[in-house]
Parts: C-alpha cells; structure tokens; sequence
C-alpha cells in the first residue's frame, strides 16, 4: 500500500516537473525586442476578431495572419479599425518564432503597426 502511494506521488511530481519545464521552455511573444522582429509590409485584407478580443489582420500577398492580443478588449473597435485601416498600407512589426512543441506559427503576435508614417499601435 504505502508503496503504491510513493509510485503515485512520484509520477505526479514527475508530471507536475514536465508541465513546469513544458510552460518555462516555451518562448514568450512579447519578449523580443523591437530590433529582433520580423517586419511585412502590404494593404490590411481583412480585420476580424479571433480568440478572445484579439484584432486578426491579413495582408494582401501574404499567407500569414497578425493579431493584436486583446486589442478588441478597450481600445479599438472591429468597426473603427476596419473604416482607418482596410486597404490601406500598412506596416506590421511581429514576433516570429518556433515554438520548441509546436514549430512555427502562422499566426504572428504584432508588436507595432504603422499606416503609413504614424503609428497605429504599439507594445514598445
């Protein structure tokens, strides 16, 4: 019995470390620095909302989709951004990794985007 108990608990401590090293080795998307991010530039396609509140854009000319985390939540509207930014060119500053479990995503975090000269939206 009590050995069957220290079986149990070692294989959950033992998944509990996994779970911890899983989460620690993932890479953080706001963690690169502006000079690290990749850059593409094109007319705004399409806005939506995807996720939970997250502004989903895609780029005329480019297979890859670009979010705003949470950019639906206070500060933007789907309208708002779909009548200042539809068609226009736009330039979007994006965190660009391979995820160690997953590859590489196809859905980018942005970390800044400009219409033109001014900026639209900013982490940094």
């Amino acid at each position: 019995m009590k050995k069957a108990i220290r079986i149990t608990f070692f294989s959950v401590l033992g998944l509990l470390a996994i779970l911890v090293l899983f989460f620690a080795l993932e890479y953080n998307a706001t963690a690169i620095p502006g000079s690290e991010c990749k850059i593409v530039t094109g007319n705004a396609l399409s806005i939506a909302e995807g996720g939970i509140k997250d502004v989903v854009f895609s780029i005329e000319g480019n297979n890859e989709r670009f979010y705003i985390n949470r950019g639906l939540e206070s500060k933007y509207s789907l309208g708002q951004l779909k009548s200042e930014l539809l068609g226009k060119n736009v330039t979007i500053r994006y965190s660009a990794h391979e995820s160690l479990f997953f590859g590489a995503n196809s859905v980018h975090h942005i970390r800044s985007l400009h219409v033109g000269d001014t900026m639209f939206y900013s982490e940094f």
